[in-house]
Parts: structure tokens; C-alpha cells; sequence
């Protein structure tokens, strides 16, 4: 009985203690919970942006044909457009897909069932401008490093040509 007696009377001599120490663990707690959904929040953003600007640019596109076709803009007969490419690695798992040509090339995809990695954001039906350039995700699978070689076709190149990734 003593020693409930003792720990009762701790408690009591120190509850001032234990409640401003308790104070900052569920503020941080409350913090971290609102930090995570915010991240969440922000993720789907980013996607819904990144969606909005592919759906932009595959208006703009249409609308110049559209004045194409009724002459309403005239552009300069090309025989076949000069589209090349270069793979590029800022960091890590991300890589850019450079146009290096003077043409835009058109629905830009990349296969990912040729690749031998774990792929994420391949360019599927992209418009990518000369200049411009798409990022995507490679990852080794299994120990196995991310692939050497990435398989692309577009608009105009209907049989896939590889492209080595540095």
C-alpha cells in the first residue's frame, strides 16, 4: 500500500509536469497528421496539373491543324519531320527525354512492356516541342540495374526505335 501511496503522491506533486510535457507531443502529433494529408493533397495536385497541361497542349495542337485544314494558317510543306532525341539523367531514377530536332513530335510514346526496369511516368501519347523534354522513371529490378536501352515511337515512327539511356 505504500508504494501506491508513494506513486499517488508523485503523480499529484507532478501533474503540472506531465501535463506541459504532454502539450507538445500532441501538438506535434497533430502537426505531423496535417503535414501527411497536406503531402497528399499536394501529390494529387501535381498529377492533376501535369494531366491539365498534356490536355492543354493536345488542344492547341488540334486547333492548329484544325486552322490547317481550313487554310486559315499556312505552314510550309515539310517532307518529313526532323525529330531526334537524347536521354538525359539529372539525378538518380530521373531522366529526361529530350527532343533534340526542329520538329514536335506527336504522340510520343514509350513502350514500357519492352523495358526490362521497373518504369514510372513513361511518355504515353505525349507532345513534346523541339527543345522540350519529358521526365520519366527508371529502377533496377531485383538487384538488377534500370535498363541501357528504352524503346520510343511517335507520331510518323510507328516501328519502335531504341534509344540508349546513359
Amino acid at each position: 500500500m505504500d508504494v501506491l501511496k508513494a506513486i499517488g503522491q508523485w503523480i499529484s506533486t507532478n501533474a503540472e509536469l506531465l501535463l506541459v510535457g504532454a502539450i507538445p507531443v500532441v501538438i506535434s502529433v497533430v502537426a505531423i497528421s496535417l503535414a501527411a494529408r497536406s503531402l497528399r493533397y499536394e501529390k494529387a495536385s501535381a498529377d492533376a496539373a501535369a494531366r491539365s497541361a498534356q490536355a492543354a497542349e493536345r488542344a492547341n495542337l488540334l486547333t492548329e491543324r484544325l486552322l490547317e485544314r481550313e487554310h486559315l494558317i499556312e505552314r510550309p510543306a515539310v517532307e518529313a519531320p526532323d525529330v531526334s532525341w537524347r536521354i538525359e539523367n539529372p539525378s538518380g531514377d530521373l531522366y529526361l527525354l529530350r527532343n533534340t530536332g526542329t520538329a514536335t513530335a506527336e504522340d510520343v510514346t514509350m513502350p514500357d512492356e519492352m523495358l526490362s526496369g521497373i518504369p514510372k511516368h513513361l511518355p504515353n501519347g505525349a507532345i513534346v516541342r523541339p527543345g522540350d523534354a519529358v521526365e520519366f522513371y527508371l529502377f533496377g529490378r531485383w538487384g538488377s540495374p534500370a535498363p541501357h536501352t528504352v524503346y520510343l515511337q511517335w507520331r510518323g515512327q510507328d516501328e519502335p526505335i531504341a534509344l540508349p539511356v546513359p
